[in-house]
């Protein structure tokens, strides 16, 4: 079966890097900006924007490798290993 780069989903990889980048990026946003707001509502858009922003750049989307997309989740390393058995 031959699988297009359009077939094969877009992930986020939250790796221990990631989670790093992603923990010192949200360290280094300035709040000051968020006590301005004298709407809760302006206020919460703000910060999740903010968090929102962080979370993206940290953890971009990657294309899936074509070996883990073939892979489905019901099939255990038990499973795998009687198949390969059998064959």
């Amino acid at each position: 079966m031959v699988y297009k780069t359009k077939d094969i989903p877009l992930i986020r990889l939250y790796n221990p890097k990631n989670i790093n980048k992603f923990t010192t990026a949200v360290g280094n946003i300035q709040w000051d900006d968020l006590y301005e707001y004298g709407n809760i509502e302006e206020a919460y858009n703000f910060f999740h924007a903010k968090i929102t922003a962080c979370h993206d750049e940290c953890f971009k989307l990657v294309r899936m490798s074509r070996k883990c997309s073939r892979d489905k989740i019901w099939i255990t390393r038990g499973l795998r290993k009687s198949i390969n058995y059998k064959n």
